[in-house]
């Protein structure tokens, strides 16, 4: 603050220094340590106290408060200086806010004084209101037993309460005596038969598979007869069927002269027949070309001729690893395109794709899943060339081959990642509250069974069933020494816990049900479960 030397006279005595003209010898700033004030202006604060000013404990009284950094210092408020660390060079000390702390002139509460004598008794008051009654005191102690008293009538005898579920069973206790068997019941109505349920949807067909292997050979059907009707002689030969094309009788006009081998037709003929009536490869209206062999008109007059058939060809996706695996895995999985010629060519080019989009025009590919959470379906098409020309029985070219064209494979490949279930019956006694305690239960279950068996072994005293997707609990019952106890599912403790997948993936909640054991199993037992 400023100095105001206003009525002050001036003393001067020898020394090292003097006071200037009209100055007292000293004044609160101009002393080190001792009380001062200070205005809280700017340049007049505590951190403004020249260092050579200063001394530990000093008192600063602060006429306006201010705040300076994180440190506020309230109005008309005394602050001490606390430093032990020496002086420098030049007699000075530091000077921070971290210095200075509100200075209290209280001290510590003293000890508590002896109690004093107890006063006189005051005159007795008046008697108050009747207060409410207060709570019932505890029951005392059972007193001594009285005389027996007469006996009383007997009552009605009580209805019989509901029967409690059955227990599990315990440690097996020793033999008994063997008591005198009860009379057999009567058996009970039998109950009313339920009502047929209603036919599911049909499913969608599913692809076609690929051709199987070649079945075996037929019976030997019934022989066809062939028999000689008339014969003549003419300028052109013919033949006609009498008969059926089972049991022909064949009526021949041959030219004269000449051998059956050698002798040809000297001009187209056109085979007359029944209708729907075939001899051999003829048929009504069938033209033998001029210039044939009669021994080939008889040739093909006892044989029946059998087209060539064509199967176009088809391909298949296959893979080396499960399509369905838990939440979060790392696999590889190779994947091949099998391509089922038939009757078509070679193939000539291969494709996979992934989700769509191209990934192989091989027909392998190695699919690498890392920490996988999604699902991705494969498909494979393949192009093939124009398969060959295929005969009949005789010889003779029959039918068109199968053209060049492209075949999709009749599956697809769809990698599925499931959240598994984890469940074991063993010495735990108390659920679990962590996912590496879900997951050390046992190996993950990925079959999606609502349904499922878990065995437990004597002295197992928890049955654990931890379930994803937001599955509950429907109905539990133990099955021991040939005998089944239901188990309520209010019997199991209900909590939740953040499960992760394989490798730590995307934990999700988890229905953790918890039944403990009491006692422990007395046997091995198994418990059979069903969620929804």
């Amino acid at each position: 603050m400023s100095v105001d030397y206003s009525g002050l006279t001036r003393n001067v005595w020898p020394g090292t220094w003097s006071p200037s003209s009209n100055a007292p010898i000293a004044l609160d700033t101009e002393l080190r340590g001792s009380l001062r004030t200070i205005s809280g202006a700017s340049g007049d604060r505590l951190t403004d106290i020249p260092g050579q000013r200063l001394q530990d404990g000093m008192l600063v009284y602060v006429q306006t408060g201010y705040t300076s950094g994180s440190n506020t210092y309230a109005s008309g408020t005394i602050y001490q200086y606390k430093n032990s660390s020496s002086r420098d060079s030049s007699g000075n000390l530091s000077n921070a806010d971290s210095n200075w702390s509100a200075f209290s002139s209280v001290g510590p509460q003293g000890p508590q004084g002896p109690q004093g004598p107890t006063g006189a008794q005051g005159a007795k008051g008046d008697t108050g209101a009747t207060g409410a009654q207060g709570p019932k005191g505890d029951t005392g102690a059972t007193g001594a037993q009285g005389p027996k008293g007469d006996t009383g009538a007997t009552g009605a005898t009580g209805s019989t309460g509901p029967q409690g579920p059955t227990g599990l069973t315990g440690a097996t206790g020793s033999t008994g005596p063997t008591g005198p068997q009860g009379p057999k019941g009567d058996t009970g109505a039998t109950g009313a038969q339920g009502p047929k349920g209603d036919t599911g949807a049909t499913g969608p067909q599913g692809p076609t598979g690929p051709t199987g292997a070649q079945g075996p050979k037929g019976d030997t059907g019934t022989a066809a007869t062939i028999s000689i009707g008339t014969t003549t002689t003419g300028s052109l030969p013919a033949v006609s069927n009498s008969g059926t094309s089972s049991a022909a009788v064949l009526n021949f006009t041959i030219p004269g002269g000449g051998s059956g081998g050698t002798t040809t037709l000297p001009a187209n003929f056109t085979v007359h027949l029944q209708d729907g009536i075939t001899l051999g490869s003829y048929s009504n209206g069938s033209v033998i070309s001029a210039g044939t062999s009669l021994l080939s008109v008889v040739e093909n007059m006892l044989t029946t001729v059998i087209p060539a058939t064509y199967t176009k060809p088809s391909c298949q996706l296959t893979a080396d690893a499960p399509t369905t695996f838990e939440y979060g895995s790392t696999f590889l999985a190779h994947i091949s395109l099998i391509y089922y010629q038939n009757d078509g060519g070679s193939a000539s080019s291969y494709s996979i794709k992934e989700d769509g989009s191209q990934v192989t025009t091989s027909n392998s590919y190695t699919y690498v899943a890392i920490n996988v959470y999604d699902s991705h379906t494969f498909t494979g098409l393949i192009g093939y060339a124009q398969g060959p020309q295929k005969h009949d029985n005789l010889g003779n070219n029959s039918g068109t081959p199968v053209q060049a064209d492209t075949v999709s494979a009749f599956n697809s490949l769809t990698f599925t990642p499931v959240r598994a279930q984890f469940y074991a019956a063993n010495t735990a006694t108390s659920a679990p509250t962590t996912s590496d305690a879900v997951r050390a239960l046992g190996s993950p279950d990925i079959s999606g069974n609502t349904s499922f068996a878990i065995n437990g072994n004597a002295g197992s005293t928890g049955l654990t069933i931890a379930l994803p997707n937001g599955r509950t609990l429907s109905s539990a019952n133990s099955v021991q020494n040939g005998v089944s106890n239901p188990i309520p599912v209010t019997n199991f403790q209900h909590s939740t816990v953040s499960v992760a997948g394989a490798n730590g993936v995307s934990p999700v909640g988890y229905n953790v049900y918890f039944f403990p054991i009491l006692g422990g199993l007395g046997s091995a037992a198994t418990f059979n479960i069903t969620t929804t």
